[in-house]
């Protein structure tokens, strides 16, 4: 797959609404299963933000993934 493809792949998947809310769902799950912890599950809190995390990190390389394909599109064009 070339840079230019996976930021195709990424916009797609950025834009698809069922991924969208699946992803927004497992956050506000995650969120709230955090807040409804007791002060001494700190291990739990800590799981359950390092998923939170995760999930964050997985949409930021997809928009990053979408942004190299936009820039290599710009420099492909000059």
């Amino acid at each position: 797959m070339t840079i230019l493809g996976d930021g195709i792949n990424a916009h797609n998947l950025l834009n698809d609404e069922l991924l969208q809310r699946t992803i927004e769902a497992i956050k506000e799950d995650l969120k709230a299963r955090i807040v409804s912890t007791r002060p001494k599950e700190k291990e739990t809190r800590e799981e359950l933000y390092n998923e939170y995390q995760g999930v964050i990190k997985f949409e930021q390389k997809l928009k990053s993934t979408l942004d190299n394909g936009n820039l290599s599109r710009k420099r492909q064009g000059d």
